[in-house]
């Protein structure tokens, strides 16, 4: 792979989110620095860093990546799945005091005067 098209493949990589400046290093077995340089190009002091990655999010906004709508689905799902979870801890605690016939949720110890 030559310097040019290894410099489009790390820019295009960084852009679409796929990695950090560090993970891209493992992946293509160099410096975190070095992709760092060839993320920036020729443009690194005149382009701040933060720009580059809001052209990343822009991109990713605008329909370049339909990962989103799953992700989000599958957060619901765990989001329901966790409510139902703390529901049944509480009908449980709730039972416990019925039988016990004690305050489960009061908290033990003694007061401080």
């Amino acid at each position: 792979m030559g310097k040019r098209s290894l410099q489009e493949q790390v820019r295009k990589d960084y852009l679409s989110g796929r990695g950090t400046y560090r993970s891209l290093g493992e992946r293509y077995g160099c410096s975190a620095s070095t992709i760092h340089r060839l993320v920036m190009g020729k443009q690194g002091k005149k382009r701040k860093r933060s720009a580059t990655r809001v052209e990343g999010w822009v991109q990713r906004a605008s329909g370049a990546d339909q990962v989103m709508p799953t992700e989000v689905d599958e957060l619901q799902e765990e989001l329901r799945m966790a409510r139902l979870k703390i529901e049944l801890l509480e009908a449980m605690i709730d039972i416990a005091d019925e039988q016990m016939g004690a305050n489960i949720r009061k908290k033990a110890g003694t007061r401080q005067s």
